[in-house]
């Protein structure tokens, strides 16, 4: 053992009882436990977890690493319909080079700004990090971010984790300075509250703009798949075996081959058109009448 990770461990001994630490044991365990159960379910193996499984049948490139890309052949590949968006990871992979890291840092930094109602918060934000109870959540948020930095693809949607230790900090930082204010003499103290109910009322403001819109734009926003459910549904009345024709250019995020666990009790059961090879599944599901479902049309021709 290196002499940093035993002076880690005897700090951590000093300041946290034993019995404390004995406590920490079993959430760890169980949780280690559950991950081992979860990987045996999906992959059959009890430490090969799904997204290795996926990357290593089909994008090897997406994972973590920054500069060249491992020219890795996948074991499947994606199918025709989803090389776009195949192509779109790659691309985005082969940006992500040592060079275009400081200006990929700073957008990230905008994106997890971003995750704040209002521009506002984030000054209190920074201010609760000299908050000392705070000093854990601002640990795994700055390793969260770094750790970050090495994947490749980096929406708000990646940072979503950032945003408890955000609320957090904030509160704390809005804390300090109330704390700071409240020991100014009163006409002082009296501007300093009224200086900072500006930010307060600002972001307060925000977020009941934000809600109104999100509330009153909600029955307008309709599922990405409802275009196709109706034929689905007709399709699995007839507990069907459907071959989807999927078109040249078709949008590589809208998925519509995807089934159930379970395909022999699964009511509808999807599959890619091969044309001629599709002969080679029908035998596989003797039981179930048979289609070719045209996306775009929604045309269901039956095959068996």
């Amino acid at each position: 053992m290196h002499t940093w990770q035993t002076n880690a461990l005897l700090r951590l001994r000093r300041r946290v009882p034993l019995r404390t630490l004995a406590w920490a044991l079993p959430p760890l365990l169980a949780g280690a436990i559950g991950v081992g159960i979860v990987c045996k379910a999906a992959t059959g193996s009890w430490t090969t977890t799904p997204w290795a499984l996926y990357a290593r049948q089909y994008m090897p490139f997406d994972g973590p690493g920054i500069g060249p890309v491992r020219e890795v052949r996948a074991e499947r590949g994606f199918p025709p319909h989803l090389a776009a968006l195949h192509d779109g990871f790659l691309e985005t992979r082969r940006k992500h080079t040592w060079r275009r890291l400081p200006a990929e840092t700073l957008r990230r930094l905008r994106i997890v700004a971003d995750l704040a109602p209002a521009w506002p918060v984030i000054p209190f934000a920074l201010a609760g990090l000299f908050w000392t109870p705070l000093w854990v959540s601002s640990v795994f948020a700055l390793a969260f971010f770094i750790a970050s930095l090495t994947f490749h693809v980096g929406g708000a949607i990646y940072h979503l984790e950032l945003y408890p230790w955000l609320a957090l900090s904030a509160a704390a930082g809005a804390e300090l300075a109330l704390r700071g204010a409240s020991r100014l003499r009163r006409p002082l103290a009296i501007a300093a509250y009224a200086l900072l109910a500006l930010p307060a009322l600002w972001t307060a403001v925000r977020i009941a703009g934000e809600l109104r819109l999100v509330l009153g734009h909600a029955p307008e926003r309709g599922w990405v798949y409802a275009r196709w459910e109706p034929a689905f549904e007709w399709l699995r009345q007839r507990h069907a075996l459907v071959f989807i024709r999927y078109p040249p250019g078709w949008d590589g995020n809208a998925d519509l081959t995807y089934n159930e666990p379970d395909l022999e009790k699964a009511d509808l059961v999807r599959a890619i058109d091969k044309g001629a090879r599709n002969a080679e599944l029908l035998p596989h599901f003797p039981d179930r009448p048979a289609f070719v479902l045209d996306p775009i049309t929604l045309r269901a021709e039956r095959i068996r």
